[in-house]
């Protein structure tokens, strides 16, 4: 099929000509498969072997045309034709292949890999857009994108390495002012483009992926001019810019490359973790390197492994899967990393779950790091790197991906490395959330309460009977059939509390499980808080329900048993686990949730901040607060099942005041919470480009818009009264008609010499008003910008004029929203302090 391609697409540029074909006395391909004419196929491919050369032309050309059937020629005759394989229904035109996409060629290689081969090698598909995005952050840091030498250690169908040909040759041809020659552009890609993957066939589609890149938009004519009188050819690839086999495992003493560095890796590598006894040349390395690989990821060995590969200063731009720098079982992984290469730029794409990788399970990280020039290095505790986390919207349904100015951040390093949470944290929110959340959590966490040495733990924690367990004998589950069974469907009922009217029988079907221990029956009696491993994108919360009746229950399910003595404490717990305010921590702490499934892992759970009453920072308010909250849980014990769910939905606002006041979280947070759980939390991973317009990306409405404006002129006042300054604000905003097509608001902030007032805050919708401001923003630089190829960044728009600031931006309920309103109060305090600092200076 690759020879078939090749040879139509050099046939249908007119590289291959009638007046080639008559002068060298060979057919043309589609006529000579269509006679079966095996011959004359031999006569073509050696006559383009001995002009064009080509990997695809080697020494077993005619290999696969000798074990050619019948059946093959009728199928290649079919495809020529343009007919639907599967429905045998012609066309009137056959297929161009002038043009031939380099993510057909992806796509083909990928459709002959099965789901198992896949799984097992980690060969995914790079999309083209994320490719491009990956090739332009590579060449955005380089001081001289035409000097790199370029490496994909795991090329696969090389679309990454194609995408930077590419980009090379564009570069080149816009420095030279004209276009390059067919010989300079075969010299471009001998010199700087390199790759090597253990798949033969992956190593042959990258071959012919990059030919075609070498030949796009040349003149047929100049092409068989240089091929003519220079002899200039195709170059040999194929064990000299590719290497594939035992050559080209990344991980192998023998890499043909080993002892060779370049300027730039660029690479997807293979997302696997293998399971079992089996042993990769991965883990065989990463064990003779003590490399910090957890969960025998390859992907993460790669990046270690490639900065052998790298001269020094020498750049990686990778595409990694999404885990590798999220939760605390990577923090070795990305201290070795972060400690060997300087991050530039990470790019989080979790939000994008099954819209840039269909075929896989997980979505990615982009990033691009520097390799330091020596180790052990101390990571100066100014040193940032810029992470951006791109979120789901409508602009991808068109093919781009778009980055708001509040979904990019400047990190410190060393933070990161110390606290990787903090990259969880800034996916949705910001040093707020950061500095609430670590707060909450001085006085202690719910993990505790069941850490430490099992005879000293104060609670249990853990899961429930395993039904299969490959690595035990199973028993008979007959003893479980004596007690009552909770089923996970029990604990959905929206109610913190479990009436005993839900239990049920043990189910029938089940006759054997895995293993009955003293320790999971001890857990199926007494005061407890069950919760199960999941739950619904409607709910968006911890299915937790306090219970004392005696019941078993599956590993679906997650138990925190504690003594009697504790029974209201559990209680409080299990109430405080449904809250709006558990809501908010998990949306901060589970980067699960944010970015793979709706899953709770008492991983999770552990890290929900909690202390008890006579801890609290205000231990007498803390205390009515939990007994309040604990009258109304029994309170809701009491009632007939059909009649809980009503009670809770009256009471839930009440509780949820409770918890804050427990807690001592203030009027500004709380509203900061109740926005975040309304607005973002149903916002996150939309799965489906039918979903992209989530509650964040809505409209705002008028409403919106004035709440926004008196916030932002409240924290504004606030700010004057911190920094002891004077004077007030005047904040106005425009919004485009409720009838207008798209959507802008635009606000204007007027500071005053005046004490005596607070400052003023005021909205209406005025397209025509509106426009004006923006013509007027516009005049003074307002407008999108790039951040590069594939990635739009859509730019706060801070304008200042002669009187006032203008702020641009989308009119979306996320760009109007409290927390925004907070964040731009404190991007105008520093531009202020910016301005005023350097006129000092000046």
């Amino acid at each position: 099929m690759g020879q078939v391609l090749f040879v139509s697409y050099l046939e249908h540029r007119g590289i291959v000509s009638d007046v080639y074909r008559s002068h060298h006395k060979v057919g043309r391909l589609h006529q000579l498969v269509t006679e079966r004419d095996i011959g004359g196929v031999r006569r073509l491919i050696d006559r383009l072997k001995e002009d064009f050369n080509g990997d695809f032309l080697s020494d077993d050309r005619h290999d696969p045309w000798q074990s050619l059937n019948a059946f093959g020629f009728e199928a290649l005759e079919r495809f020529l034709n343009r007919t639907d394989m599967s429905t045998g229904q012609g066309d009137f035109w056959n297929y161009d292949f002038s043009l031939i996409p380099v993510e057909l060629l992806s796509g083909l290689y990928e459709s002959f890999l099965s789901e198992d081969v896949q799984s097992s090698t980690g060969a995914y598909y790079t999309p083209r857009h994320l490719a491009m995005l990956a090739v332009d952050q590579a060449f955005s840091a380089s001081a001289d994108p035409l000097q790199e030498t370029v490496f994909d250690g795991a090329c696969g169908s090389g679309i990454l390495l194609t995408t930077a040909f590419r980009r090379m040759i564009a570069l080149t041809e816009a420095r030279e002012g004209s276009p390059l020659s067919f010989k300079q552009r075969r010299q471009l890609l001998a010199r700087h483009i390199f790759g090597a993957d253990i798949n033969e066939m992956a190593c042959r589609v990258t071959a012919f992926s990059l030919y075609l890149s070498l030949l796009e938009g040349l003149d047929p004519s100049d092409i068989r001019e240089a091929q003519s009188k220079e002899r200039v050819k195709l170059p040999t690839l194929k064990g000299v810019n590719l290497l594939f086999g035992a050559t080209g495992d990344f991980f192998s003493p023998d890499h043909g490359f080993n002892g060779r560095t370049f300027s730039l890796v660029l690479s997807n590598p293979p997302w696997i973790e293998p399971r079992g006894s089996d042993v990769t040349s991965a883990d065989i390395w990463a064990q003779q390197m003590k490399a910090p690989v957890g969960h025998r990821q390859v992907a993460a060995a790669f990046s270690i492994r490639a900065l052998e590969f790298l001269s020094d200063g020498g750049r990686l731009c990778l595409i990694l899967p999404i885990n590798l720098f999220l939760g605390p079982s990577k923090q070795s992984f990305v201290k070795h990393l972060f400690e060997t290469a300087r991050p530039i730029r990470l790019i989080n794409f979790g939000d994008f779950q099954n819209l840039l990788f269909p075929s896989a399970e997980h979505t990615c990280h982009v990033l691009l790091a520097e390799k330091r020039n020596s180790r052990p290095v101390v990571i100066a505790v100014e040193e940032r790197f810029d992470y951006c986390v791109p979120k789901a919207d409508m602009s991808l349904a068109y093919g781009r991906l778009t980055l708001s100015s509040n979904d990019r951040h400047s990190v410190a390093t060393r933070a990161v490395i110390d606290q990787q949470d903090i990259l969880t944290v800034f996916m949705w929110g910001d040093a707020f959330d950061q500095s609430l959340l670590h707060r909450l959590g001085v006085f202690g966490e719910l993990g505790d309460y069941w850490s430490g040495p099992k005879k000293t733990r104060r609670w249990q924690a853990r899961k429930g009977i395993h039904i299969i367990d490959r690595q035990r004998e199973p028993v008979s589950a007959e003893p479980l059939r004596g007690m009552p069974h909770v089923a996970t469907t029990a604990l959905g009922a929206g109610v913190p509390v479990l009436h005993p009217d839900l239990l049920q029988p043990w189910p029938e079907e089940i006759d054997q499980v895995s293993h009955i221990s003293d320790e999971v029956l001890e857990v199926f009696k007494g005061p407890r808080i069950l919760y199960t491993d999941g739950f619904s994108k409607e709910d968006l919360s911890v299915r937790a329900a306090y219970t004392e009746s005696t019941a078993s229950f599956t590993a679906s399910v997650g138990v925190i048993s504690g003594p009697h003595d504790d029974a209201r404490l559990l209680r409080f717990v299990a109430a405080y686990l449904r809250s709006t305010l558990a809501r908010y921590v998990l949306m901060f702490r589970s980067w699960t949730m944010l970015c793979e499934r709706n899953a709770v892992r008492l991983v999770d759970i552990g890290g929900f901040p909690f202390h008890e009453p006579e801890n609290a920072d205000k231990p007498e308010v803390a205390r009515r607060a939990f007994d309040r909250t604990v009258e109304l849980m029994l309170k809701l014990e009491g009632l007939p099942d059909l009649e809980q769910r009503r009670a809770y939905e009256d009471m839930e606002s009440e509780i949820d005041e409770h918890l804050f006041d427990y807690f001592a979280i203030d009027a500004f947070e709380r509203a900061i919470i109740s926005e975040t759980v309304a607005l973002l939390l149903p916002s996150i991973r939309p799965r489906s480009f039918g979903n992209l317009d989530t509650p964040a990306q809505t409209r705002a409405g008028l409403s919106d818009v004035r709440s926004y404006v008196r916030a932002l002129a409240t924290a504004l006042d606030v700010w004057i009264a911190r920094t002891n300054g004077n004077g007030r604000f005047d904040v106005s905003a425009l919004s485009s008609s409720a009838h207008a097509a798209g959507g802008m608001g635009a606000i204007r902030i007027y500071y005053k010499q005046n004490n005596s007032l607070r400052s003023k805050a005021n909205a209406r919708s005025d397209s025509d008003a509106l426009m004006a401001l923006l013509n007027q923003a516009r005049a003074d630089g307002f407008g999108r910008v790039s951040a590069g190829f594939g990635l739009g960044l859509a730019p706060d728009a801070f304008v200042w004029t002669d009187d006032a600031l203008i702020i641009a931006r989308p009119l979306t309920r996320r760009n109007f929203s409290l927390r925004q309103a907070f964040r731009d109060a404190e991007t105008i305090v520093e531009q202020v302090q910016f301005n005023n600092a350097a006129a000092k200076v000046a």
